[in-house]
């Protein structure tokens, strides 16, 4: 079994933000209760339109996956 290198949910989250901002989006974290009803706990923004993109994204881990921004070796930790 392959040792996993752990990688920190911050890091993680700056990674999605560098590959997202080179279309225009960035990943937005819910402050007040109302954010967190409408849209979860995090959310997607297209920042030229100002936009909602995407919205209840819950596991930094996928997301980082999906867009390749994490490699197989890495574990996202919690913090």
């Amino acid at each position: 079994m392959e040792k996993k290198v752990p990688v920190s949910q911050r890091a993680i989250m700056a990674r999605i933000n560098r590959a997202l901002a080179k279309e225009g989006q960035a990943l937005r974290i819910s402050r007040s209760n109302a954010e967190k009803s409408n849209f979860g706990y995090s959310f997607i923004v297209d920042v030229n339109r100002n936009v909602v993109e995407a919205w209840g994204i819950e596991d930094f881990g996928k997301l980082a996956k999906e867009i390749g921004v994490i490699k197989d070796f890495e574990e996202v930790i919690e913090e």
